[in-house]
């Protein structure tokens, strides 16, 4: 799962209220849940969280409250066994795209 998704996850857990997706990524790197040299991981926390909203629907970890507030989903839905699969193929994608964006370097052997 994305590490973005995580310390959100821990950090709505151990609030146990909606936060502003700002408060979420304040929270996350002062407790040093989640480290990043990412220019705008505001940006980058909320663009995760919304995405999963979107992929996941009423089996997404969160809920938004507010605009750009979100909470834990106390009523998240299970996901068929092959679109957990499709999604989980997805995120790796994504993953790889914001390594390869973030200066990292693939290299491939012939």
């Amino acid at each position: 799962m994305n590490k973005f998704i995580n310390a959100a996850i821990e950090i709505l857990t151990d609030v146990k209220k909606p936060l502003h997706y700002k408060e979420i990524i304040k929270l996350a790197l002062d407790k040093g849940i989640l480290e990043t040299d990412g220019a705008t991981p505001e940006s980058s926390m909320n663009s995760q969280i919304i995405t999963q909203i979107k992929k996941k629907g009423a089996a997404s970890d969160f809920i938004k409250t507010a605009p750009s507030t979100y909470s834990l989903n106390a009523a998240k839905k299970s996901i068929a066994p092959e679109k957990i699969k499709k999604i989980i193929e997805e995120e790796a994608i994504q993953e790889a795209k914001e390594k390869i964006g973030s200066g990292y370097t693939i290299s491939h052997a012939d």
